[in-house]
C-alpha cells in the first residue's frame, strides 16, 4: 500500500512528488510507520524492482493487508487511473481510510458529489469479502465501482474472452449490462458489453475503447451516451456470434457424456421420461440469451427443465405469471444442480431477467402470448419427443430466426 501514518503524526503519501528516497529513509530509520485501517507497524519498502510501498508483518490479520501483497501491475494501474482522475481537476486519495464504512478502496474521488469508491480486480475474491464491501459501501451511499485490469492487448471489437467469476464481478447491470477495465498496454480505458455466452468460460463480448477525451462523469455514469452501434456492425457482430453458437450446438448434440453433472443427470431423467437423452433436448430449448452469462449452466439443461417442468405441464390456453415462474425456479435450481455467478444484484433479479428474456423468445415462436406485461398463455406445446435429423433441421431453423430477433430486439 502507498499511505501510512508515520509516528511523528504524518500522514505519509508515498506517491506524492515530495518525497524522496532519501528523505523516507532517513524518516525510516528514526520513525516508525503505522497502518491506517488497523494501527499496525507496517514495513516502508523502498527498492527498486517494485514501487516503494508499505507492507503489514507476515502475520498481520489487518482487512486491508491485500493492499501490501498487490501485483505489479495492479499498483500500476491504481496510479494510472489516480493520475487520470488529477487530469480532470478531480482530487482522488488512494488508499483512503473511509471511517464510516471502514474500508480503504484503492481509489477514493468526489465526482459531482457523489462519493465513488474505485475498487481495481483481477484476482481472485472470496464471495463473503465481495459482498461485505459491496453492501458496506452502499449502506453508505457510496457509488463502488469495480474495474478490471488488462495486461495483454485487445486487437478486435468483438472479443472472444474467458469470462472468469471475478469478470463477472465486475459487470455493472444498468443501464445495461457492462464491466470497464483499464489497459496497462492501451493506457486507455476498454468497456465489454453485449455479453454473448457460448460456455461457462468463453463469452464473446463486444469491446469499445474509450476516447483519452471521455471525462469522469462520463465512463462511469452516463456510457450509454457513447456506446452507440451501427446497424450494420451490429449485424455482423451477431452473425459472427450465432455462427459460433451453431457450431457449439452441433457439439452439444453429438457429446459423449462418460460422467454427468447433478443438472445433467435431472435434465436426462426428464428427457428419458419422453424416450430421450440429452442429445435430444429440443431446439427451442437451446437459445443463447444475453442475460446468459449470469449462469453457470447450459441454456439446454435450464430451458429444457422450464419446458418439460413447468410450460409443457399447463394446458392449452392457461395462463401463468413471470412471477409465479420465477418463484418456482427459486426455489428448485439448487435442488436440480444449476449454478449462477456471484454479482452486484440478488439471484432472484437476475433470475428473473433471464426468464423474461426467455419467455419473450417462446411468444416470438409462438409457444406463448403475452396477455399482460409479466403474464402469458400456452398457446401450443412443445414438442419433445423427435428424431435426430428433424432436431437438426430444427437448430437451423431456430439459429436463423434468432439472427433477425436479435437483429431487431436489441
Amino acid at each position: 500500500m502507498f499511505r501510512a501514518i508515520c509516528s511523528n503524526g504524518q500522514d505519509v503519501f508515498l506517491k506524492d512528488v515530495y518525497w524522496s528516497k532519501a528523505l523516507l529513509t532517513k524518516m525510516r530509520n528514526y520513525y516508525t510507520f503505522y497502518c491506517l485501517t488497523c494501527a499496525e507497524e507496517v514495513v516502508l519498502k523502498l527498492g527498486d524492482r517494485q514501487a516503494w510501498h508499505f507492507s503489514h508483518r507476515q502475520n498481520s490479520l489487518c482487512s486491508e493487508r491485500h493492499h501490501c501483497n498487490e501485483s505489479v501491475d495492479h499498483k500500476a494501474a491504481k496510479l494510472e487511473v489516480y493520475r487520470w482522475l488529477e487530469s480532470y481537476k478531480l482530487k482522488p486519495k488512494i488508499e483512503h481510510y473511509l471511517e464510516d464504512v471502514r474500508q480503504r478502496p484503492d481509489v477514493y474521488v468526489k465526482i459531482n458529489d457523489r462519493k465513488v469508491a474505485l475498487e481495481l480486480q483481477r484476482s481472485y475474491l472470496n464471495r463473503a469479502h465481495f459482498l461485505k464491501r459491496y453492501f458496506s459501501y452502499k449502506d453508505h451511499d457510496y457509488e463502488t465501482i469495480w474495474i478490471g485490469i488488462l495486461s495483454k492487448p485487445i486487437q478486435r471489437a468483438i472479443y472472444y474472452y474467458p469470462l472468469s467469476h471475478v469478470d463477472s464481478l465486475l459487470i455493472r447491470p444498468s443501464p445495461f449490462p457492462h464491466a470497464i477495465y483499464y489497459s496497462l498496454v492501451a493506457h486507455r480505458w476498454m468497456v465489454f458489453s453485449d455479453f454473448f455466452y457460448i460456455t461457462p468460460r468463453k463469452t464473446f463480448v463486444r469491446v469499445t475503447t474509450i476516447p483519452p477525451t471521455m471525462s469522469p462523469h462520463y465512463l462511469f455514469f452516463n456510457l450509454d451516451v457513447f456506446l452507440t452501434e451501427s446497424k450494420k456492425e451490429k449485424n455482423n457482430r451477431l452473425e459472427e456470434c450465432m455462427s459460433v453458437w451453431k457450431r457449439q450446438t452441433i457439439k452439444a448434440r453429438a457429446a459423449i457424456h462418460p460422467s454427468l453433472t447433478k443438472a445433467e443427470r435431472n435434465i436426462l431423467h426428464l428427457l428419458q421420461r419422453h424416450n430421450m437423452t440429452l442429445n435430444y433436448f429440443p431446439a427451442i430449448c437451446n437459445i443463447p440469451l444475453l442475460s446468459q452469462y449470469i449462469c453457470d449452466s447450459a441454456p439446454y439443461l435450464w430451458q429444457t427443465w422450464v419446458v418439460i417442468g413447468y410450460i409443457n405441464t399447463k394446458p392449452l390456453g392457461e395462463t401463468f405469471s413471470l412471477s409465479w415462474l420465477t418463484e418456482w425456479f427459486i426455489n428448485h435450481h439448487q435442488q436440480i444442480g444449476f449454478s449462477f455467478r456471484l454479482s452486484v444484484l440478488h439471484l432472484k433479479q437476475h433470475i428473473r431477467q433471464l426468464l423474461n428474456d426467455y419467455l419473450d423468445v417462446l411468444c416470438h415462436f409462438n409457444v406463448l402470448e403475452k396477455t399482460a406485461p409479466g403474464n402469458y398463455k400456452l398457446i401450443h406445446s412443445i414438442t419433445i419427443r423427435k428424431s435426430f435429423h428433424t432436431l437438426l433441421d430444427d437448430d437451423t431453423y431456430i439459429i436463423n430466426q434468432l439472427l433477425s430477433y436479435f437483429e431487431n430486439n436489441i
